[in-house]
Formats: C-alpha cells, sequence, structure tokens
C-alpha cells in the first residue's frame, strides 16, 4: 500500500516533505509514497466505509480554536 503523510502545511513545505521522504526510497519505489491531506483521507478512504463510520463521526465533529479543524463538510 501506499504511505499516507500530512502535516497540514502549505505547498511549498509539501514538496519539501515529499522529496525528504523520496530521498530515503529508491527510485523505483518513490512512485508509492504520496502526500494527501486529512480531507483527502476522509473523502477517498473514511466517508465510503461504513466500518470506519466512528472516525468518520470524529473527523465531521473535531474543533481546533474553537473552529472545524477539517474542511471536510
Amino acid at each position: 500500500g501506499n504511505l499516507l503523510l500530512d502535516l497540514n502545511e502549505d505547498k511549498q513545505d509539501t514538496a519539501s516533505v515529499v522529496e525528504n521522504v523520496h530521498s530515503y526510497l529508491k527510485p523505483e519505489h518513490r512512485k508509492r509514497f504520496k502526500h494527501l491531506t486529512w480531507e483527502e483521507i476522509y473523502r477517498k478512504v473514511v466517508k465510503k466505509d461504513p466500518e470506519l463510520s466512528s472516525l468518520a463521526w470524529y473527523m465531521e465533529n473535531k474543533s481546533l480554536s474553537c473552529g472545524k479543524a477539517f474542511n471536510i463538510l
């Protein structure tokens, strides 16, 4: 499977994270690493799987600094 990582950073920082991870991987394995945001993980995996309903509820209701933690609704 693909390794998932998100530091919730801007695109420049995302690129540096990907470059950093790629520096540890053999060239033929670099395509296996993909950077996803928490929102992308929610849309692509969590929301679609009924077995992850508790995680979906958590992500939908998580707050941060008196606001929604994730931009998923």
